[in-house]
């Protein structure tokens, strides 16, 4: 017996995600069925119980961790010697918009000249999510501090600002949430002589 279950990683503690069935048409304890998990729950995430074959998610799952489980339940008579038979119930987690992008730096401190070319790139930031599929999708904007110059925002920061604190947000637009970090870009301006000398 093969059986499948899709949860998602935040689905509730106590929720019943299967029923292994079984019959014996034996009499007395040589009838009577005990059920029990014999592989694939090492990390204790499930139960069953041992009389109806209900099994329920006993700890929370974390997709991050592990994608999917195989469970093998046994299904024994309590006779002597005791015969069983087993099923397998693969359980596959899907993704919930929960880990925040994680960036290279928290803050950088960038110096640009005074005559520094419009459209230039300043900085790039390098940031990452643990999460999957449209889950993982960063986009970068601009929270503050963009009050003197326009700035882009896209995959790379292309800036020109003079002397002052901007700060730039990468969120990823999950389905259940959307999670941010914020960090700091400090953008530092080297005054050039741009000016031609006149005689007097």
């Amino acid at each position: 017996m093969l059986a499948l279950c899709i949860l998602f990683q935040d689905t509730a503690i106590g929720t019943t995600i299967a029923t292994v069935a079984a019959t014996d048409d034996d009499h007395g304890s040589d009838g009577l069925i005990v059920f029990t998990f014999i592989d694939g729950n090492s990390e204790g995430r499930f139960q069953i119980d041992p009389k109806s074959g209900v099994i329920e998610l006993r700890k929370q799952l974390d997709r991050e961790t592990t994608e999917m489980y195989s469970l093998i339940v046994q299904a024994a008579d309590q006779g002597t010697p005791s015969l069983s038979s087993t099923a397998t119930v693969n359980v596959t987690v899907l993704d919930i918009n929960d880990n925040a992008p994680l960036c290279n730096h928290s803050s950088y401190v960038i110096e640009v000249a005074e005559n520094f070319t419009v459209n230039g790139t300043v900085v790039s930031l390098q940031c990452s999510d643990a999460d999957q599929g449209q889950n993982s999708v960063i986009t970068y904007n601009i929270s503050s501090g963009n009050t003197i110059t326009k700035y882009m925002a896209e995959r790379f920061l292309f800036l020109f600002c003079k002397a002052f604190f901007c700060k730039a947000v990468s969120g990823n637009n999950g389905i259940c949430q959307f999670i941010q970090l914020e960090f700091t870009v400090i953008t530092v301006v080297i005054f050039q002589g741009t000016q031609i000398p006149r005689l007097l």
